[in-house]
C-alpha cells in the first residue's frame, strides 16, 4: 500500500526517556474551552490541581475556514513529576490543521498565559503580518487577547506551526497543517495519517538550551 506521513522533530533527543507523539488523522471535530486558571495568581502547583488534564498523543483534527485555538498552561506527566505544559486546545500534539488550498482561512487565536505568545505558521506562503513572528511581523499576542490570523491558502502539502516566543514551542506548543489540493491528488494513498515526532525534559528550556 501507499501512505502519506509527515515527520516534525522538535529539540534534542533525551535518552533517558524518550516518546512518540502520534497525530492520526480523523474525520471528526474537536472543540475545548481551557480553565483560565494558568492566568491568576496562583502558584503552579496549585494551577496543575485545579487545571484540566493534557490531551497526549492522539491530536484532535481541525478544519474548515474558520478555526479557533486556545493556548494555555496545562499539567502533564511523562517521568512520573507532573510539570506545566504549554498547549494548544488542551493537547500536545496541538490539533492537526486540516486545510484546503484556494480556501481563505480565519484562525482566531486566544492567549490565556500570563505572558504574550505567537503562532508561526511553518512554510505556508501568506502576507508577512500574519506569519506570526513577534518584534518582525506583529508584536506578538498579549495575555487575554485574542488575535485572528486571516490568509488564502496557496499551495498543498503537509506543514507544521507552533510558537515563536520563547521557549513555549520546547513547552509542547506545536502541531501539524495537512493542506488538501483543491484538484484531485496525484498521490493514490491507503491511509493518511500525521506522524508528529518531539521530546520532553522537565528541566525549564532555557537551562537546556
Amino acid at each position: 500500500t501507499t501512505s502519506r506521513s509527515s515527520c516534525s522533530a522538535a529539540d534534542a533527543y533525551r535518552s533517558d526517556h524518550p516518546f512518540w507523539l502520534q497525530a492520526a488523522s480523523t474525520t471528526s471535530r474537536s472543540s475545548w474551552s481551557a480553565s483560565d486558571a494558568s492566568s491568576s495568581a496562583l502558584p503552579s502547583w496549585l494551577q496543575a490541581a485545579v487545571s484540566s488534564t493534557t490531551s497526549l498523543g492522539s491530536a484532535p483534527v481541525l478544519s474548515g475556514r474558520e478555526i479557533d485555538l486556545v493556548i494555555a498552561e496545562t499539567p502533564v506527566n511523562f517521568t512520573g513529576v507532573t510539570r506545566m505544559a504549554t498547549t494548544i486546545n488542551g493537547s500536545i500534539p496541538a490539533p492537526t490543521l486540516r486545510l484546503r488550498e484556494g480556501d481563505e482561512v480565519t484562525i482566531r487565536v486566544t492567549n490565556r498565559l500570563a505572558v504574550s505568545t505567537s503562532i508561526h505558521w511553518h512554510g505556508i506562503l501568506l502576507p508577512y503580518q500574519m506569519d506570526g513572528v513577534p518584534g518582525i511581523s506583529f508584536k506578538g499576542i498579549a495575555p487575554g487577547e485574542t488575535f485572528t490570523y486571516r490568509f488564502p491558502v496557496r499551495q498543498n502539502g503537509t506543514y507544521w506551526y507552533h510558537s515563536h516566543s520563547g521557549f513555549q514551542e520546547q513547552l509542547g506548543m506545536y502541531g501539524a497543517i495537512v493542506v488538501e489540493p483543491r484538484e484531485a491528488d496525484p498521490v493514490s494513498f491507503d491511509a493518511d495519517k500525521v506522524l508528529v515526532l518531539s521530546d520532553w525534559t522537565d528541566e525549564e528550556p532555557m537551562r537546556v538550551f
